[in-house]
């Protein structure tokens, strides 16, 4: 499932890196509105199983930062997002105006939940299929948060069911709807990806620019002090007088 080649370009090995930190921040968020689903939940049962599913997301974080640090470290790896919390509204992964709970009937957050975490495992599983980054202990850790994922699809699509058998016309609508804000999510999340390209772009050139000045100011001080040498200066003093 994993392959591993011997030579990877540095841009190679940014994108794979970068990929494990984009994973943990959503990761993080996800944690976060499974948190929250577990405080405003009236029923005892559902917020056990939300808090455990809130502990497997920041775990998950954990595991893909620390993988991140650890390829940055062997791979003396510089240029990468390190994402911040104002990152996760910018990248749509949490709702600043709401939380999902808050937002959907327990109905269609359970169908958000069975499509969200079914994506997400395939795309982790598309993802995971082109790396050649890891060790073999990086490895095991990605297969075990597989194994959780495989967990929480079960769970919600149990419940997504549940839902089916008593509001069949509902779980349709739902289901629909909440594949559409999956494409529009992807979409956004594509045209965020695009519009870093094109920062780092400009900023490169800025950068290039403006080293290119630097160098030159420096060149021409650089002249004019070597018309003023300390001997020249006392010779010149005398002008003065």
């Amino acid at each position: 499932m994993f392959k591993h080649t011997k030579q990877l370009t540095r841009n190679s090995k940014l994108e794979q890196t970068q990929a494990f930190l984009d994973f943990a921040l959503a990761e993080v968020c996800s944690g976060i509105e499974m948190a929250q689903a577990a405080k405003i939940t009236d029923n005892k049962k559902l917020a056990a199983g939300f808090i455990r599913h809130a502990f497997d997301e920041y775990n998950h974080a954990r595991i893909f930062y620390e993988i991140s640090r650890g390829i940055i470290k062997r791979e003396n790896l510089v240029g990468l997002i390190r994402y911040i919390s104002l990152n996760a509204y910018d990248k749509k992964y949490i709702d600043r105006n709401a939380f999902l709970f808050e937002k959907l009937s327990r109905g269609q957050f359970s169908i958000f939940v069975h499509i969200s975490e079914d994506y997400a495992a395939k795309h982790f599983v598309r993802v995971i299929k082109k790396v050649d980054i890891l060790n073999k202990e990086e490895i095991a850790q990605l297969h075990s948060i597989l194994a959780d994922e495989k967990r929480h699809i079960e769970f919600s699509s149990a419940s997504a069911k549940k839902f089916r058998r008593t509001n069949p016309v509902k779980y349709r609508f739902y289901k629909i709807i909440e594949r559409i804000n999956l494409v529009k999510r992807n979409i956004n999340d594509k045209s965020s990806f695009l519009y870093e390209l094109i920062t780092r772009f400009f900023l490169s050139v800025s950068f290039f620019w403006f080293r290119i000045l630097a160098r030159s100011i420096i060149q021409r001080f650089s002249k004019k002090k070597n018309h003023h040498t300390l001997s020249s200066a006392i010779n010149g003093s005398g002008d003065m007088f």
